[in-house]
C-alpha cells in the first residue's frame, strides 16, 4: 500500500537521479538518489518517457532489465558514469516493445575474463521498438555474438559512439551484431575482433543499414575482417575501413554474402585476406563510387589468393570513379589481380602501381559463360617499368582508357606520366586524358567531354612542387564580346627545373578558339593586326599555335601548361629570365569576326 502511494505521488516526475556513491537504495530524487541503475529501472514509479540521470562513478555488476519500458539513461552534465559488467550477463537487456536511449555513458567489462561470456551483447541486448546510443564508449566487453551490442528486429541509431579494440565476440560481430531492423551508424569509431567467427567489427543480417562518417577497424578468424553482411541493404558513406581476415577467408575489409552494398566516398586501406584484400562480394549487388583502395593485399600460406583491393566474385558490380593504388596480390607465384578480380563494370577509375604474381597487375576478368564482356571505360592505368604484367586480362570491352602501356583497344590512348600531376593524378594541361571521351557519354561539370580516370581536370591544381599563385598581371585587357575583359592567372613554381607552370584564362567568349603567345619583352599595342584587343608582348614572340584551345562552354575558360624546356622555336626558359604570357583568341565584332587578347602575365624565373 505504501509503495503504491509513493508511486502515485511520484507519477508526475520524469527525471530520476542515480549516484553509485549514494548510500542507497534511495528514492531517486536529486537529494536522495538511487544507488543502482537496475534498481531505478525496476521501480514501479519509473514509467514510459522517464529519464534516469547518472552521476560520475563506477556502477559494478549492473543487470538492467528494461522490460517493455520506454526510458532514457544519460550522464549528468560533465559526468562520466561507468557501467561495469561481471562478464557473464548483458549490462542492459531491452525486451520486446521497449525503447531505450542512452547518452554519455561508458560500458566496461572485467579486466580479465574466463569461462562463458554473455550469449548476446556484452553491454546491450535489444529486441524492442528502438535503440538510440549517443556519445557513449565501450571497452573490454565480450559476448558470444555482438561483443558490445546485439540487436534484432529493432531500429538502431548510433551517433558518436566509440567501441575499443578490446571488445570481442567469440563467434560473430566483434563489436556489433545487427539482425534486421533499420540502422544508422554516424560519426562513430568502431573496433573489435571475432575470435572464431566472422565480422570483426560488424555482423549484419537483414534490414537496412547506413554507416556514415565513421572509422572501422577489425580482425576476424573467418570472412569479413571488419564487416560481414548477409541479406542486408548496406550503405557505407564517407567511412575509413581497415581489416584483417586472419585465416584463409575472404574480404579483409568487407565480405558480402548477399543483399546490396553501396560504398560511397570511402577509403579501404591496409586490409588483408586470402581473396579480396579489401572487399569480396560472393553474391548480391555491389556498387563502389568515389572511393579509394590503397595498400591492400592478399595473404595465405597454403592457398592461392585472388584480388588485392576488391575481388568481385558472383553478383553484379559497378565500380565508378574509384582509385586503386599500391594493392598487392604477390604472396604466391599463382596469385592474380593486384587490384580487382571478377566481372565488374569499371567507369572512370584510376589504377596506380598495383602488382600481382600472375594474371594482371590491375584487373583480371573472370570468364562466365553466356555473359557479355565486362566494360572498362574512361580509366587511367599507370604501372612502374619493372612491372611487366598486362594491365587487364580476360574478356573485357575496353573503351577510351589512358595508360602508360598499350591496351588492346583502338580507342585507348598511350601517354607518359608527365601529363598528370605526380601523386594525386589530377591532369595537367596538355594531358590526353582531358576530354578523352566522346560527348555521347556525357560531360564534366565544366561542360567539356568526360576525362579519363577518377580525377577530373582541375585548373586550380598543379600538383606537388606547386608553390601556389604565380606571376603578376602586366597589362590590362580590353572588353571582348562577353562585355567584360578576360582575366589571366598562373599557378606553379618559379623554379625552372620544376617545370611546373599552369596558365588559366577566364571570361572568354564561348566557343572561340585561340592559343598562348610568350615573349621576354613587354609591349602594349591596341588594335594590333586589326584586333579589338591589345597585344602586350613584343620583340621575339613565341606562338603556341600547335596547342589550339577552345573555352569550356559553361565556364568560358582555358588552361595550359607550357613546358619550360620545350618552348616553340625551339626555346627554353633559363633561370633569371622574365617571361610574359598572353592568350590570343577569336572574337565576334559589331560588323565582322575579329580577335582579342587576354591580359599578360609576367613571371620572373
Amino acid at each position: 500500500m505504501l509503495a503504491l502511494t509513493l508511486a502515485l505521488l511520484a507519477a508526475p516526475q520524469t527525471t530520476w537521479y542515480v549516484d553509485s556513491a549514494a548510500p542507497g537504495p534511495g528514492t531517486g530524487t536529486l537529494t536522495d538518489p538511487y544507488s543502482r541503475v537496475d534498481h531505478a529501472v525496476a521501480q514501479p514509479a519509473t514509467v514510459d518517457g522517464d529519464t534516469l540521470v547518472l552521476a560520475s562513478g563506477s556502477y559494478p555488476a549492473e543487470r538492467v532489465l528494461l522490460g517493455s519500458k520506454e526510458l532514457t539513461l544519460e550522464a549528468a552534465p560533465g559526468a562520466m558514469p561507468v557501467l561495469q559488467s561481471d562478464g557473464y550477463e548483458s549490462l542492459i537487456t531491452a525486451g520486446p516493445s521497449s525503447q531505450l536511449t542512452v547518452r554519455g555513458l561508458r560500458f566496461e567489462g572485467p579486466a580479465s575474463q574466463g569461462g562463458f561470456p554473455p550469449p548476446r551483447g556484452g553491454a546491450i541486448q535489444a529486441s524492442g521498438d528502438g535503440l538510440v546510443v549517443e556519445d557513449c564508449s565501450f571497452a573490454q566487453l565480450r559476448a558470444w555474438e555482438g561483443g558490445a551490442i546485439y540487436s534484432t528486429d529493432t531500429s538502431v541509431t548510433l551517433r558518436r559512439v566509440s567501441v575499443e579494440v578490446t571488445c570481442s565476440a567469440d563467434n560473430y560481430g566483434g563489436a556489433l551484431w545487427l539482425d534486421a531492423g533499420s540502422v544508422l551508424i554516424e560519426d562513430c569509431d568502431l573496433r573489435g575482433f571475432a575470435l572464431y567467427g566472422a565480422g570483426g567489427v560488424v555482423f549484419l543480417e537483414g534490414g537496412t543499414v547506413s554507416i556514415v562518417g565513421s572509422s572501422l577497424s577489425g580482425s576476424a578468424y573467418e570472412h569479413g575482417g571488419t564487416i560481414y553482411t548477409r541479406a542486408t541493404s548496406l550503405t557505407l558513406r564517407e567511412c575509413d575501413v581497415t581489416g584483417l581476415s586472419r585465416e584463409d577467408y575472404f574480404g579483409g575489409g568487407l565480405y558480402q554474402q548477399s543483399g546490396t552494398v553501396t560504398v560511397d566516398t570511402c577509403s579501404f586501406h591496409d586490409c588483408t585476406a586470402i581473396r579480396g584484400g579489401a572487399i569480396w562480394a560472393q553474391g548480391g549487388s555491389l556498387a563502389l563510387v568515389d572511393s579509394s583502395f590503397l595498400d591492400n593485399q592478399t595473404r595465405s600460406i597454403v592457398t592461392m589468393g585472388i584480388g588485392g583491393a576488391g575481388a568481385v566474385g558472383c553478383g553484379a558490380a559497378l565500380i565508378e570513379r574509384c582509385v586503386f593504388a599500391r594493392n598487392r596480390a604477390t604472396h604466391d607465384p599463382l596469385t592474380e589481380a593486384g587490384a580487382i578480380a571478377g566481372r565488374p563494370t569499371l567507369l572512370h577509375c584510376t589504377f596506380i602501381d598495383n602488382a600481382a604474381s600472375a594474371g594482371a597487375s590491375d584487373v583480371v576478368f573472370g570468364s562466365l559463360p553466356s555473359t557479355p564482356p565486362a566494360l572498362v571505360r574512361g580509366c587511367l592505368f599507370l604501372t612502374s617499368a619493372a612491372n611487366q604484367l598486362p594491365l587487364v586480362t580476360g574478356s573485357a570491352d575496353l573503351q577510351y582508357n589512358l595508360a602508360n602501356r598499350p591496351l588492346p583497344s583502338s580507342t585507348s590512348v598511350l601517354a607518359t606520366a608527365q601529363l598528370w600531376a605526380d601523386d594525386s593524378f589530377y591532369y595537367l594541361p596538355g594531358s590526353p586524358g582531358i576530354d578523352l571521351l566522346p560527348l555521347s557519354f556525357g560531360t564534366d561539370p565544366d561542360g567539356t567531354p568526360l576525362d579519363a580516370g577518377a580525377y577530373p581536370f582541375d585548373p586550380s591544381y598543379c600538383g606537388p612542387g606547386c608553390d601556389g599563385p604565380l606571376g603578376t598581371v602586366a597589362c590590362t585587357a580590353l572588353p571582348n564580346t562577353t562585355g567584360v575583359p578576360s582575366s589571366i592567372s598562373g599557378l606553379g613554381s618559379t623554379v625552372v627545373a620544376a617545370n611546373r607552370v599552369v596558365l588559366n584564362v577566364e571570361d572568354l567568349p564561348s566557343g572561340s578558339f585561340g592559343y598562348f603567345i610568350a615573349s621576354q619583352t613587354p609591349a602594349y599595342v591596341p588594335g594590333a593586326g586589326g584586333s579589338s584587343g591589345a597585344i602586350c608582348v613584343g620583340g621575339q614572340v613565341l606562338r603556341f599555335n600547335r596547342d589550339v584551345l577552345q573555352p569550356t562552354p559553361n565556364f568560358r575558360n582555358v588552361s595550359f601548361r607550357p613546358l619550360l624546356d620545350d618552348l616553340p622555336g625551339p626555346n627554353v626558359v633559363q633561370p633569371g629570365e622574365q617571361w610574359y604570357f598572353q592568350f590570343w583568341h577569336r572574337d565576334g565584332g559589331p560588323v565582322a569576326p575579329t580577335s582579342n587578347f587576354s591580359p599578360s602575365l609576367s613571371v620572373q624565373f
